[in-house]
């Protein structure tokens, strides 16, 4: 496993090319942000530092303001998908 959870928000599949970038201080929150087929930038996922949020059952619960913030701001509550993988899919 690494050191993030990455939630994401949409699919894959809707992209063709992919950047990461950090969000506030490095390290704690990235974005990574995908290019759709229009050529038009939106974001794919989003990664919190493991230091940052817990797993609660399979639910993910942020443990600083940034981290708390961020998961109240998401289209749907992420749900544990699979190791540290969360979805927030509408």
């Amino acid at each position: 496993m690494g050191e993030f959870y990455h939630i994401v928000v949409r699919p894959k599949k809707d992209f063709v090319e992919f950047r990461n970038q950090d969000v506030g201080e490095k390290g704690h929150i990235e974005r990574l942000a995908g290019k759709l087929k229009n050529g038009e930038w939106a974001t794919h996922s989003w990664l919190i530092e493991k230091t940052d949020a817990k797993v609660k059952g399979k639910s993910l619960i942020g443990k600083t303001d940034d981290a708390k913030d961020l998961i109240k701001k998401l289209p749907v509550k992420p749900k544990l998908e699979e190791g540290d993988v969360f979805y927030a899919i509408r």
